[in-house]
């Protein structure tokens, strides 16, 4: 799905992100239940749908781990980071990353 750009007519191309979402704590439970955090999980990825008017392209629920990943595009992370049930986001984009040009060989001399 590609965005026109309305300055030079260029297409942009949305780079979607990869995120880890961690949830709070849910008060009188030492343990998450995993059933609770799907519960959890399943309300956050609907709310920030709601909020962004954008759906992940993927999630996996970590109900062991009270936690889920999920990738989508950069509108939608930023809704999930806003909700209150959301203690933290960790994000993995690298569509800033470019190739390192190789280094030139030469000989490497000793201390003497």
């Amino acid at each position: 799905m590609a965005k026109r750009s309305a300055q030079k007519g260029k297409s942009i191309i949305p780079v979607a992100v990869d995120a880890v979402v961690f949830l709070r704590p849910i008060v009188g439970e030492a343990i998450p239940l995993p059933e609770n955090t799907r519960r959890i999980a399943e309300g956050v990825l609907k709310q920030a749908e709601v909020q962004s008017g954008i759906a992940p392209e993927q999630a996996n629920i970590l109900d062991q781990l009270h936690s889920f990943a999920v990738r989508a595009q950069p509108e939608y992370i930023q809704a999930l980071s806003g909700l209150e049930q959301v203690e933290r986001v960790i994000t993995d984009d690298n569509s800033g990353l470019v190739p390192i040009s190789p280094v030139k060989k030469r000989g490497v001399r000793l201390p003497d």
